[in-house]
C-alpha cells in the first residue's frame, strides 16, 4: 500500500474501533465524576431551607406568636436607634457655623489652659464621662454642705420658729411664687422661640427637665426651645465643647458670650467666640426662624432662665448687634433679681424678644419645707 503523497496532509480520520473506546472512557470517566460529586460534603447547600411549622403542631400559634414578638421588638429597636440618630443631629443647620469656629479654638485653647488643669484631665479617659462625674461630685458636695448647714440651724429653728421671719417670706411665698408662675406662663404662651439661658459654668445646675417639657408641650409642640449657654468666657475650651455636646442630645444650642467679665474674674479666651460673633450667631438664627414661618406679625422671642444667668444681657447683646449703643435696652446688675417684671424689646418689625424676672424652678425632688425656705432665701 502507497503511502501519502509527498506534501499533502496526514489524514486525521479514526478507526470505529478507536471513536468507540474514547465515547466509552468520556461516558465512565462522566459516571465516576457524577458519583464523587454527589459524595463531596462541598457541593451540598449548607442551608436548608426552612419546612415552617406543620399544621398538626399542637403548639403551633404559640411558636407563631412568640416569632411575631420577636419581630416586633426588632423594629422597636430600629425606631429607637432612628430616633437616637435624629436627636443629635437637632439643630445641625443651625450649629453649622458655630462647629467652624470651634474647630480653629480647640487645640489653641487647650494648650493655653494652666498646668494643675491639664493634669486633672486624663488623656485615655471619656471626657465627657469625666465631666459628668465632676458634676455630679460637685452637687453632692453642695448637698452635703446644705444638709450639714440644716442641722446646724435645727435647734435655733425648733426654739424660735414661731419668732423669726425671712423678710418678705410670708407675702412671697404664696403671692410673689404665683406671680412669677404666671409671668412664665404668659411668656411661654406669648413666644413663639424659647430661649432657655443657662450658666456655662453650671448648666445642669440651671437647667429644669419640667419646664423644657412644659415649653415643648405648650401648643401641641409647636414652641421651638433652644439652649443658650450664656458665660462661656468663664469656662476652659475643652469644658465648653464637651457640654455642647451633651446639650446638642437633647435640643439645639448656641454658645453665646452676652457682657464682658468682671473686673476679677478669671477667663478663658476662647479667639473666635467673642460678644460680637456669638450674638451675631445668635441673631442669625432667630431671623432663619422668622424668615421660615412667614408670619404676618413679628416673631416673639421669650427669654427664660434662673436668676443672674444673664437673661437680660442677652437681649442687650442682641439690641447691640443692631449697631444700637448708649443705654442698654434692659437693667442688668451682678445681683440677682434686677427684672422683676416682663418687659417686650423691640428688635425689629419682624423681630421682638420678651424679657422675664428670673425663677428657681421647683423639681419634684425638692419639695420639702426646708428646701422652700432656701428656694426663697436664694431669690
Amino acid at each position: 500500500m502507497a503511502g501519502n503523497k509527498p506534501g499533502k496532509p496526514t489524514s486525521k480520520r479514526k478507526t470505529v474501533r478507536l471513536r468507540h473506546k474514547i465515547e466509552k472512557a468520556s461516558a465512565q470517566k462522566q459516571r465516576k465524576s457524577r458519583k464523587a460529586a454527589k459524595q463531596n460534603p462541598e457541593w451540598r447547600s449548607k442551608l436548608k431551607k426552612d419546612p415552617g411549622i406543620p399544621n398538626l403542631f399542637p403548639y403551633k400559634d404559640k411558636i407563631l406568636a412568640e416569632i411575631e414578638e420577636s419581630r416586633r421588638r426588632k423594629v422597636e429597636e430600629a425606631a429607637k436607634r432612628r430616633a437616637d440618630a435624629k436627636a443629635t443631629k437637632t439643630g445641625e443647620q443651625l450649629e453649622r457655623e458655630v462647629e467652624a469656629r470651634m474647630e480653629g479654638v480647640d487645640e489653641a485653647d487647650i494648650m493655653a489652659m494652666d498646668d494643675d488643669e491639664m493634669d486633672d484631665v486624663d488623656e485615655d479617659a471619656n471626657p465627657m464621662a469625666a465631666l459628668l462625674a465632676s458634676a455630679r461630685a460637685g452637687a453632692k458636695q453642695w448637698e452635703n454642705e446644705l444638709q450639714d448647714s440644716d442641722e446646724m440651724d435645727e435647734d435655733d429653728d425648733s426654739e424660735s420658729e414661731s419668732d423669726v421671719d425671712l423678710p418678705g417670706l410670708g407675702t412671697r411665698k404664696d403671692g410673689s411664687r404665683k406671680a412669677f408662675d404666671k409671668v412664665f406662663k404668659q411668656v411661654v404662651d406669648q413666644a413663639d422661640v424659647i430661649l432657655y439661658v443657662l450658666d456655662a459654668r453650671d448648666p445642669e445646675g440651671t437647667r429644669s427637665k419640667d419646664i423644657e417639657r412644659q415649653v415643648m408641650a405648650a401648643a401641641s409642640g409647636g414652641k421651638r426651645l433652644i439652649l443658650i449657654l450664656n458665660k462661656i468666657d468663664l469656662v476652659p475650651a475643652l469644658v465648653l465643647k464637651n457640654w455642647l455636646i451633651h446639650l446638642r442630645r437633647y435640643f439645639p444650642t448656641l454658645p453665646l458670650r452676652a457682657s464682658g467679665p468682671a473686673p476679677n474674674a478669671h477667663t478663658f479666651n476662647h479667639r473666635k467666640l467673642t460678644v460680637q460673633s456669638t450674638s451675631a450667631t445668635l441673631f442669625k438664627a432667630l431671623k432663619s426662624f422668622a424668615a421660615a414661618k412667614q408670619l404676618k406679625r413679628a416673631v416673639s422671642v421669650g427669654v427664660i432662665g434662673y436668676p443672674n444667668v444673664g437673661k437680660s444681657s442677652v437681649i442687650n447683646a442682641l439690641k447691640a448687634g443692631l449697631g444700637g449703643r448708649g443705654q442698654d435696652s434692659c437693667p442688668v446688675g451682678a445681683e440677682a433679681g434686677v427684672t422683676t417684671s416682663l418687659r417686650e424689646v423691640k428688635i425689629d418689625s419682624k423681630l421682638k424678644l420678651l424679657d422675664s424676672p428670673g425663677i428657681v424652678f421647683p423639681s419634684s425632688e425638692t419639695s420639702s419645707s426646708k428646701a422652700s425656705k432656701v428656694e426663697e432665701q436664694a431669690r
